[in-house]
């Protein structure tokens, strides 16, 4: 795909671990970001029926909402999403991954694609360096300062 031909939000940041094929990036209301990202899946070591891809994104404040689709060849073998792991602070970005395989077991045959869209609210590019992960908003468990009694001691 030629990347002159994709509009302004849709060029990827520099130091991603994996560039996508396509990262695209769009404000939405409420202070929240949609990052569409399209990925080729691939075939992990020994495991003909299994398909999978990594994405990359900015921190977020917690868990985006996320949807996928499975896009390939006409004549592919039809896959279907096994699995999703989300995980924050990989090398300083959140690393979506995702795993398909063929529905009846048989060897994945065909050239598969995954389409990424995750909407969230970033970290502020301060916490984000300083590696904070925490919501603004999360409440602190244990951390209250013991309460002082008003009394005074007579000696």
């Amino acid at each position: 795909m030629d990347a002159s031909k994709l509009p302004g939000n849709c060029v990827p940041p520099e130091g991603l671990p994996e560039t996508p094929l396509i990262y695209c990036v769009e404000p939405l209301a409420f202070g929240k970001t949609s990052f569409s990202l399209l990925q080729r899946l691939t075939v992990p070591t020994g495991s003909p029926h299994v398909r999978g891809a990594a994405f990359y994104i900015p921190r977020l404040v917690d868990v985006p909402s996320i949807s996928f689709r499975i896009v390939s060849h006409a004549g592919s073998a039809l896959l279907a999403i096994t699995s999703v792991k989300v995980n924050d602070g990989v090398s300083g970005w959140m690393q979506i991954a995702v795993q398909a395989q063929t529905l009846d077991g048989s060897p994945a045959h065909g050239t598969h694609f995954c389409n990424i869209v995750a909407i969230g609210t970033e970290l502020s590019a301060k916490k984000a360096r300083a590696g904070v992960a925490e919501a603004p908003s999360a409440k602190r468990i244990g951390t209250r300062a013991p309460r002082r009694s008003s009394r005074r001691l007579s000696r």
